[in-house]
């Protein structure tokens, strides 16, 4: 972890350079991302379960 001193002109910098950057998320993301939200509105608990396994690797039940 990097620790900046308030007020400087490097935190200036630095804050500057995190406010000012974009999002730049990739439109394969974020068709991936609402497909999954779809399933999840649609299959509930069964489908966050099965998205918990794939990506936390949890053993859930119901």
């Amino acid at each position: 972890m990097k620790i900046y001193k308030y007020p400087s002109k490097s935190a200036d910098k630095r804050v500057a350079s995190i406010v000012n950057r974009g999002l730049d998320v990739k439109k394969k993301d974020l068709a991936y991302v609402t497909r999954i939200l779809e399933d999840v509105r649609k299959n509930g608990d069964k489908a966050l379960i099965q998205y918990a396994r794939q990506f936390d690797s949890p053993r859930l039940t119901i």
